[in-house]
């Protein structure tokens, strides 16, 4: 039954706080680890150089682009997972987990080819500087090894938080960084004996990690008595008709994430048009900086899908309505405290960097606007990702972003940096403007109250 009353303060909502807090604490602390080495790999490169921090930021994009591939392969999974979980249907959970694998092999193997073999071509879409992309090219053919079990690890991940269970993930995460963190010292800069590899260094380093996170994920997901453990032919026992039905509710979900990956790296094709060094090197480090902060809202929206999903799928829908309000309010205020933090903390941090001050006062800019936007990101993050998603209304979460992105940031950015010539610090600026339109959009949209659904 609808209830008409206002819902209580997410803050004395007890049940409400236990749950999110089970979910995203395990969630903030590995995202913190992993954006912790990010910023550490880009203090440790910034001392070899602007050219060595631009390239390493170019290579990633394509990373980047392929991650987003994955995330909407593993949003698309974590819907039914979530709602499984909450109908406690093991047996499609296990096929869900298998259909995961089937389109992780195949866009892994992709990704892993086009970088092997065709670097300099998909560097070239992001700068024409050509030290750059000579050291992008080491950079990138490195790291291509990784990008298999970088795939299956985050499927693992992805399944294990729609199941409840957050910590593994942090664990493995944990191991990994340890790991990066070492060779990073002792490859970059060929310290107790090692060789010094400078960008190549840090991919070798990378590529390490990443298979130690992959082995452990493997084992914690895979070990006896784990509810996503099971023989291996139940994982592949699914028939036309039910792979057809998780393609159809998950085809939102990656057309959402690699059309919204794509349209966003083409933000980094429109700042190469700038043909600056110091931009693209202040626009790595600044969200390199960026990232450590907005973990802590970023996370909630992960655990706003399995909220919400696990009470979709047990059909609790009003339940579900009023977690979502609750999550959206946190956030605001998650994201109000974070944006204010990296304010007075970047100064600090940009501190850090031994690079040019023509990079370090950009960078300095740059923050400031990222922080001040911090909480529009955030919420629209949660609505699309967390909210949207896990009610099964991914349809609408598609539309809203990708009409958006496509639509009004990148045309303003392009003709900003192609016919304005504007400089970065305005470019930005354009980006942020569909975040304003998104929130509004959403906020209608979950007033209307027909985002919640069950699809199990």
């Amino acid at each position: 039954m609808s209830t008409t009353t206002a819902p209580r303060s997410p803050f004395r909502d007890r049940a409400f706080l236990s749950t999110l807090l089970t979910l995203v604490l395990p969630i903030i602390a590995q995202r913190l680890l992993l954006n912790s080495v990010n910023l550490l790999d880009s203090l440790m490169i910034g001392r070899l150089g602007d050219a060595e921090v631009a390239a390493v930021g170019v290579a990633n994009q394509v990373y980047f682009v392929y991650i987003l591939f994955l995330e909407g392969i593993a949003g698309g999974c974590s819907i039914f997972l979530s709602q499984y979980w909450g109908a406690d249907n093991r047996q499609n959970i296990l096929r869900v987990m298998g259909l995961g694998a089937v389109a992780v092999t195949a866009v892994g193997a992709l990704f892993t080819i086009l970088a092997l073999f065709l670097p300099l071509p998909l560097l070239r879409l992001f700068t024409r500087e050509a030290e750059v992309l000579a050291l992008g090219r080491d950079y990138l053919v490195i790291i291509a090894a990784s990008y298999l079990v970088s795939g299956f690890s985050m499927l693992l991940a992805s399944s294990l938080r729609s199941i409840g269970n957050a910590r593994p993930p942090l664990v493995a995460s944990l191991f990994a960084i340890l790991i990066n963190i070492t060779f990073n010292s002792l490859l970059i800069f060929g310290l107790l004996g090692f060789p010094r590899l400078g960008v190549k260094g840090a991919a070798l380093a990378t590529v390490l990690a990443r298979f130690v996170e992959f082995a452990l994920l493997t084992f914690f997901a895979l070990r006896r008595g784990t509810p996503l453990r099971g023989r291996l032919y139940q994982y592949f026992d699914f028939g036309l008709p039910f792979a057809f039905r998780i393609f159809r509710e998950s085809l939102p979900v990656l057309l959402n994430d690699t059309l919204w990956g794509i349209g966003f790296t083409g933000y980094s094709v429109a700042y190469g048009l700038l043909n600056s060094t110091v931009a693209l090197a202040a626009v790595q480090i600044s969200k390199t900086v960026e990232q450590i902060f907005m973990v802590f809202a970023f996370s909630i929206s992960s655990a706003a899908l399995v909220m919400v999903g696990n009470l979709a799928g047990a059909g609790e829908i009003e339940k579900a309505k009023d977690y979502g309000r609750k999550l959206i309010l946190v956030t605001f205020w998650v994201g109000t405290v974070t944006g204010g933090a990296l304010l007075l903390t970047s100064p600090l941090l940009l501190g850090l960097y031994q690079v040019s001050p023509a990079v370090s006062q950009t960078a300095s800019t740059l923050l400031v606007i990222l922080a001040l936007s911090t909480p529009l990101k955030v919420c629209n993050a949660t609505f699309i990702v967390g909210l949207f998603r896990g009610g099964g209304d991914a349809a609408y979460a598609a539309r809203c972003e990708l009409s958006l992105l496509w639509f009004v940031g990148l045309p303003l950015v392009f003709f900003g940096a192609a016919v304005l010539k504007l400089p970065i610090e305005w470019l930005l600026v354009l980006q942020l403007s569909e975040d304003l339109i998104k929130i509004l959009l959403s906020l209608r949209h979950m007033r209307q109250g027909a985002w919640v659904r069950q699809i199990v």
